[in-house]
């Protein structure tokens, strides 16, 4: 996704042949009814061919109007087909905040919105074809400025941060079926303040997320550690993990972590289960792409072991697109 010109927001698909692309044609998503348009987007594969969208389109200036809008698309080659536009949220101020993948035809939704009533919002998403339904949202968690985002537990289930929040809740698992969400018992346990979630889950009962090690025994979180026990026991934070961590296997060096921290820079992480043995965390300067007026904006698993990393040229507003080597 990208934004062709301010308050215009579009998607393209792009096939690779190598590590050579082609764009293909752009399909635009939003032209914004504002004239101070705020646009915030989230995308998210599904299946081999297939993935959803969510968006905002908000005005920053009073009456702080604001729509939440998802949709779905299928991809053959670089050539998209886009379904409707479906609109889940209305609420004043509104900021679309994380989707999230929770199986190959559902995913999650979180809204934030700066007022206790409603409530921040959770909504369970269903895909058939290019057709989206969303179910009625959880607003339990109630406020919080930092409800951040939600990771990916196994299929049917993620964990959410609900921010350090009125009602006192910081962690909390939910399952999905369709578009109906089940919460489990929330975590009393103050969440980190960081607003942009980084985590990934190791197994259905270890989450790493937003400088926490959770560990869960079905839909409860039985334990909230600020060491991560999974990779060396050694701290973790923001700086270490990014927003797109991406599963990688080597026969040579086992399982590890490639992550993309929203800046210059990424890196990779061996995961061992010994807390006793550290492990090995490498970053790699970036240096902005070798040319500094790229800025990176998110990234992708490409191949077994190289990350793809996606951004724009500053001076003429052109998609970037890099391929970084982790081992």
């Amino acid at each position: 996704m990208y934004c062709p010109s301010t308050g215009n927001l579009s998607i393209v698909g792009v096939s690779f042949s190598g590590r050579v692309p082609t764009w293909g044609t752009p399909v635009s998503l939003l032209s914004t009814a504002y004239s101070q348009p705020y646009v915030l987007a989230g995308i998210i594969k599904l299946g081999d061919n297939k993935g959803a969208i969510a968006y905002t389109d908000r005005n920053p200036s009073s009456p702080f109007q604001a729509n939440q809008y998802i949709r779905a698309f299928t991809i053959s080659g670089n050539t998209l087909t886009v379904g409707a536009q479906v609109t889940i949220d209305t609420s004043t101020s509104g900021t679309f905040r994380f989707i999230e993948k929770v199986n190959t035809d559902t995913f999650c939704v979180g809204i934030k919105v700066p007022a206790a009533s409603p409530a921040n919002a959770v909504y369970g998403c269903s895909v058939s074809g290019t057709t989206v339904t969303a179910g009625t949202p959880d607003r339990s968690g109630g406020y919080s400025n930092t409800f951040s985002g939600a990771v990916f537990v196994e299929a049917g289930k993620f964990v959410i941060n609900w921010g350090t929040t009125d009602s006192g809740t910081g962690w909390q698992v939910f399952t999905q079926s369709g578009t109906t969400l089940t919460a489990g018992t929330a975590s009393t346990t103050s969440s980190s303040t960081n607003v942009v979630v980084n985590g990934h889950a190791y197994s259905n009962t270890q989450v790493y997320m937003n400088g926490r090690a959770l560990t869960l025994s079905g839909t409860t979180i039985t334990g909230v550690a600020t060491t991560n026990p999974w990779m060396g026991g050694l701290p973790q934070n923001g700086s270490n993990f990014g927003q797109a961590d991406q599963y990688f296997e080597s026969p040579t060096s086992g399982v590890f972590f490639g992550y993309f921290n929203g800046m210059a820079q990424m890196g990779r992480q061996l995961a061992n289960e010994a807390v006793t043995s550290p492990t090995t965390n490498v970053m790699l300067s970036l240096g902005w792409g070798g040319d500094t007026s790229v800025t990176w904006k998110s990234s992708n698993k490409f191949g077994n072991t190289t990350m793809i990393l996606w951004g724009r040229y500053e001076t003429t507003n052109n998609l970037a697109v890099t391929f970084v080597d982790l081992l």
